[in-house]
């Protein structure tokens, strides 16, 4: 079987003003087809810059990234991208913004039935013709997801997309998310700086050090799906990568629940 993606002995710097910047060292990692993978970690330790890398948005200065066995050496339609911020053009209507990049690649398909279908998948089919200014956050958000489901990538990157929302908002998108990734059978990947976010979407956590980024633990998340937020299990996770990014702590075992 080809992974997904893999990355091979990869590293990277920024250059600033004469200051040198080293991102991520010596990454290695391997995503299989298919699987939901979370990267976290504390800000600044390349978690974006990784997401990039496999966008074909940057390039390594060591190492080798590929995507489905091919290096990356560009963008590509294998490879959706949803950013934090919805990035909606505000002059067209959410249909036309699902849209939009199947017409600029002149896609060969029926633009109009699978931008139905999009709306549909994300809940949104009585705003199709709606503007991103009449519409909660949230919902921008889940147009956002309809526009890079749209060219049908095997591959989506999700960089942080729901840090904006409010709890329960957050909470209903990322269902809304494990639902589309089980129905389209796609890989997953997702930047997240939410310990609990990550337990609940993944099949796999990979929890990195601080600039410059490394990889310290891939920790596979062992439970049946949908998953309970208030279960014993849960928490057993949630704070295995809370040690790990050094925000644990001894808590006294309570003498009784309130």
């Amino acid at each position: 079987m080809v992974n997904a993606i893999e990355l091979k002995q990869v590293s990277k710097h920024f250059t600033r003003d004469g200051a040198v910047t080293q991102a991520l060292s010596d990454i290695d990692l391997t995503i299989e087809p298919g699987s939901f993978v979370s990267l976290i970690g504390p800000s600044g330790c390349g978690k974006s810059t990784m997401l990039r890398l496999i966008a074909g948005l940057a390039f390594p200065d060591g190492g080798r990234v590929a995507a489905r066995g091919e290096a990356v050496t560009g963008p590509g339609a294998d490879r959706g991208f949803m950013f934090q911020e919805h990035n909606l053009f505000p002059w067209l209507t959410i249909s036309e913004n699902i849209g939009f990049g199947l017409r600029a690649r002149h896609d060969k398909g029926d633009i109009e039935a699978r931008v139905a279908e999009m709306l549909d998948l994300v809940g949104l089919a009585e705003f199709a013709d709606a503007y991103p200014h009449q519409l909660s956050g949230g919902m921008c958000q889940r147009a956002s997801l309809a526009r890079a489901l749209a060219g049908r990538p095997s591959t989506l990157l999700l960089d942080e997309p729901l840090g904006a929302l409010d709890a329960f908002t957050r909470m209903n998108i990322q269902s809304e998310i494990e639902r589309i990734w089980q129905e389209e059978h796609m890989t997953m990947i997702m930047v997240t700086h939410d310990v609990d976010e990550a337990v609940y979407l993944s099949d796999t956590v990979i929890v990195m050090t601080a600039r410059p980024g490394k990889i310290v633990a891939r920790i596979p998340i062992k439970l049946s799906r949908p998953r309970p937020r208030s279960s014993p299990d849960f928490f057993h996770y949630s704070a295995r990568i809370l040690d790990l990014l050094h925000y644990g702590g001894k808590q006294p075992e309570p003498e009784y629940f309130l």
